[in-house]
């Protein structure tokens, strides 16, 4: 039996009821059973509460570098990183991908709100950027107090994501809170930084602060107003 190790570091893309991301998995192996059974296992990409679930995808060819599509699918819909499945054959090569789908939660505006939106900020790419939004309201005095957000900031694309986080890193962004017209109430500018894994690689963006509102201001948000992001970037 021919195995096919795949080490590729998994990036995000884009699904809601349909697919946000489409990526290989890491770190992928094979192993021989009895009765003509092989075992698949890869490295688990955990869901994200709010955000996204994960499924995977086996692909199946005699081929080495096939390319994977509807017509080699073995198996879809996959929640656990490892499969068994009879194989005959000698000479067979397997191809798993993650498949992200957006698990968006129900907003809450009181206390707080949540939210997601999708930014180009690249035009010259085709990648994106998917957004989530969380805030809370903080009263200060009867007239004035504090909203905290945090803003997390994921790459939706394939090529490398550290790469294109680097580029967008370097275009400066804003949040634009809004009433239910669409008008502008506040813009705040945001200090983003990167989140790391273990190994030290920028995974994602994100924002953790408070923005000075008055009551009126946050009222007009909370009361079915919406949000953006505004950004410029260097040519």
């Amino acid at each position: 039996m021919r195995i096919w190790w795949m080490i590729i570091v998994v990036a995000f893309s884009n699904m809601a009821s349909a697919q946000i991301s489409d990526d290989d998995v890491d770190s992928l192996t094979l192993h021989s059973l009895a009765n003509g059974r092989v075992r698949l296992t890869w490295k688990a990409d955990p869901s994200v509460p709010c955000l996204y679930d994960v499924t995977y995808s086996v692909f199946r060819s005699k081929k080495e570098d096939f390319e994977p599509d509807d017509s080699n699918l073995v198996m879809s819909g996959v929640k656990t990183n490892s499969v068994t499945l009879t194989d005959t054959s000698v000479s067979s090569y397997y191809h798993v991908r993650s498949v992200h789908s957006s698990a968006y939660c129900a907003p809450k505006r009181d206390p707080g709100y949540q939210g997601t939106i999708t930014i180009h900020p690249i035009t010259d790419d085709k990648g994106a950027l998917l957004v989530s939004l969380r805030t809370k309201w903080r009263p200060e005095t009867n007239q004035k107090g504090a909203l905290s957000y945090i803003i997390r900031i994921l790459y939706l694309g394939q090529g490398d994501a550290s790469d294109y986080y680097a580029q967008v890193r370097r275009c400066s962004y804003s949040l634009l809170l809004l009433d239910a017209q669409g008008f502008k109430i506040k813009e705040v500018a945001l200090d983003l930084i990167g989140t790391t894994s273990e190994a030290g690689k920028i995974i994602g963006l994100e924002a953790n602060d408070l923005a000075a509102l008055t009551i009126e201001q946050n009222r007009d948000f909370s009361q079915n107003g919406d949000w953006n992001l505004a950004w410029t970037c260097p040519k």
